[in-house]
């Protein structure tokens, strides 16, 4: 069988095999270009190797093992690619099923050269199942731009030459040579290509087409899914004869530091806490997915005396792959990841992730003078990273020792300035930022005291028999809320509104987010406060420092009305219990005024007026009346009829139509009797 330069071949069976093989041999004696003296066999040997040794990560491996046709086109595809460009034809296809499906290959393998992206998805076809023609067109696409001796990267990288260009695409080959290709040892998620040159021309040529190659590559990891681990290409060039000169902006990772994780994004630096926590709520939800009867708890021990915090999950932990793709590339998060929506799509589980992001980790440099990692995942070995300055590069090594399931950041802080009472300060921050959330967290003090923390009610309930307090759930369709109307008064008797700061606290998945006033109305913003938790479907996207949130429009829409109605609910407590006291007229008129104050008769729908007290239906009903006369003039409340009015003005609304049809009868009946008269 002479399939070796691609080993994944041993997933197809026989028949695939024997096809694969009819197809080598049919490619291997087609004749070389004269002009260009490459042979199509070749081209096609170099990027199977590639593709077959290193360049497909395990994450992508799982994807294409799925159905061992995809294994099958790829090798096809990559050996009738240039055939099908320079011949028109599939030598060695005997299934006439197979040429559409490899021509989409190659049209598509084509447009992402060019473009650097994917139009194309998976398909179904029956003969052959789910094909990932998306993945394969991006793997090929890269072997392609990645083998310096491809007829289409020759061209690509004389293109950058600024001299005259007559032959050069011809001399390409003999002024440059590829000397070794693969993942880089000192940076594993940068892929090295190690050349000798003999020509300065060329040698600028290479660098060039270097910038080429990751723009590239950053637009297909942007697209494909899974993506690469890899995130750069370096080719190192060996100059014969000259000297090179190389000259280019460089990212200043104090500055990139001071922008993720500094004042300019995070203007508290106890935020590392919340980070730290966010990860392990994550990596113990995910653990779920795959193991539903693993417990969840957290664990935070700070040590002032040591200058010392540690924080413990046990949740799914990390491999080294993840280390490499994921933790160690800033801005790229597992949870936007393949493998990540297989693991939810195939579960019941319906909770959401909070770190998406990918460079919530950077906060802890903000404190930390030194970072150690201890990690396991539930079937591999452990792995402990340590972190001593950010622009170094990481120590991992294999955890020697009997370490469980989950993950332990333990952070050797920086000197405080000055006095701190950074516990104080430290348990204060996770009280007020964690309240909510449900899976134990344990805060172990200096003296060894354990301190529960989270797993609060949301509601507002009030046990005091002054009943001042009104409070009434928000109803959202996934999350939970809750809002309270206060009020003032003595010896259980209400008097007025008490005014309240702080709007509505806003929480995802038990976290602390923001405080917000605009899912208030206007004149309710003085008196309400409330508390919401958004989960599962609710759930909106935050900014990178995860203190602002980004509502869709129907979802804030959704949001607001939903607010009005519980304040509505509990203004009709207030209004129930301000009628069984002994009270002035005018303090109730004074009282109910205020509330009526909350809602906009253009903005109150029949269900939401029907849940209002009779006494602010009957405010808003008056309100509704004076607003409807600045809009319709008396002459058309007179003659017009009630279908055209209501139309024409936009009254849908029910009690909006009661209002206008007694108004039109009360006209009706002034001028017949002045008619009368």
């Amino acid at each position: 069988m002479h399939l070796e330069p691609f080993p994944y071949c041993s997933e197809l069976d026989p028949e695939q095999c024997e096809q694969i093989n009819r197809i080598l041999s049919a490619v291997e004696n087609i004749p070389a270009v004269e002009e260009a003296s490459f042979r199509p066999f070749d081209q096609a040997e170099r990027m199977l190797t590639m593709l077959g040794s290193w360049l497909i990560d395990q994450e992508q491996k799982n994807a294409l093992y799925r159905n061992a046709w995809n294994i099958f086109f790829m090798v096809a595809s990559v050996y009738l690619k240039e055939i099908k460009r320079e011949h028109r034809s599939f030598p060695g296809i005997t299934d006439d099923g197979q040429i559409p499906i490899i021509d989409e290959i190659i049209h598509a393998c084509d447009t992402i050269w060019e473009n650097g992206t994917d139009a194309h998805e998976s398909r179904w076809f029956d003969a052959y199942g789910k094909v990932r023609i998306d993945l394969l067109c991006a793997l090929i696409a890269l072997a392609e731009r990645l083998d310096l001796l491809h007829q289409k990267t020759l061209d690509r990288i004389c293109h950058h030459i600024l001299g005259p260009k007559t032959d050069h695409r011809l001399q390409l080959p003999r002024l440059f040579s590829v000397e070794d290709i693969g993942p880089h040892p000192d940076t594993p998620t940068a892929i090295r290509i190690r050349c000798r040159c003999r020509d300065p021309e060329i040698h600028r040529a290479l660098k060039h087409y270097e910038i080429d190659v990751n723009r590239f590559l950053d637009r297909l990891n942007r697209t494909v899914r899974p993506r690469f681990l890899y995130v750069k290409a370096i080719i190192e060039i060996e100059a014969e004869g000259y000297e090179p000169l190389d000259l280019k902006f460089t990212v200043d990772t104090s500055a990139a530091l001071e922008l993720f994780a500094g004042n300019k994004l995070y203007s508290d630096k106890r935020v590392f806490l919340r980070e730290l926590v966010q990860n392990a709520v994550d990596a113990c939800n995910l653990r779920k997915l795959y193991d539903p009867g693993a417990p969840s708890s957290i664990t935070i021990s700070f040590r002032e005396s040591e200058n010392r915090i540690s924080i413990r999950d046990n949740g799914i932990g990390m491999d080294r792959q993840w280390l490499e793709k994921y933790f160690m590339n800033i801005g790229i998060s597992f949870y936007r990841s393949d493998e990540f929506n297989d693991a939810v799509g195939l579960s019941d589980f319906r909770f959401s992730f909070i770190s998406t992001f990918g460079i919530g980790f950077l906060s802890t440099f903000l404190v930390a003078a030194r970072i150690r990692i201890r990690t396991r995942k539930l079937s591999g070995k452990g792995l402990v990273i340590t972190i001593a300055d950010f622009k170094d590069y990481f120590d991992i090594r294999p955890l020697e020792e009997d370490f469980p399931v989950g993950t332990e950041v333990v952070l050797t802080l920086k000197p405080p300035r000055g006095k701190a009472w950074r516990e104080m300060e430290y348990l204060s921050y996770l009280k007020s930022n964690l309240r909510f959330v449900p899976i134990p967290i344990n805060y172990i003090d200096e003296k060894g005291r354990t301190i529960a923390i989270g797993g609060e009610k949301l509601d507002f309930f009030d046990s005091s028999p002054s009943m001042l307090n009104f409070p009434a759930p928000i109803h959202l369709p996934n999350s939970k809320g809750n809002l309270l109307l206060r009020t003032r008064g003595t010896q259980g008797t209400l008097w007025d509104l008490e005014a309240s700061v702080g709007g509505l606290s806003i929480f995802q998945d038990g976290i602390f987010v923001t405080q917000v006033e605009y899912l208030l109305p206007q004149k309710a913003r003085r008196y309400v406060v409330g508390r919401i938790n958004l989960i599962g479907a609710d759930r909106c996207t935050l900014s990178m420092d995860r203190n602002r949130i980004f509502w869709p429009e129907k979802q804030l829409q959704r949001f607001r009305y939903a607010v009005l109605h519980s304040i509505a609910v509990s203004a009709g407590h207030l209004l129930d219990a301000f009628g069984k006291q002994d009270d002035t007229a005018a303090n109730r008129r004074k009282i109910i005024q205020k509330i009526a104050d909350f809602f906009d008769v253009t903005d109150v729908d029949d269900a939401l007026h029907n849940s209002l007290h009779e006494e602010i239906q009957e405010i808003l009903q008056q309100r509704f009346r004076a607003f409807m006369r600045t809009c319709v003039s008396r002459v058309d409340l007179v003659s017009a009829d009630f279908v055209s009015i209501t139309e024409s003005h936009g009254f849908h609304h029910e009690w909006q139509k009661a209002v206008l049809d007694n108004t039109v009868r009360n006209l009706h009946a002034v001028e017949m009797d002045h008619h009368a008269e």
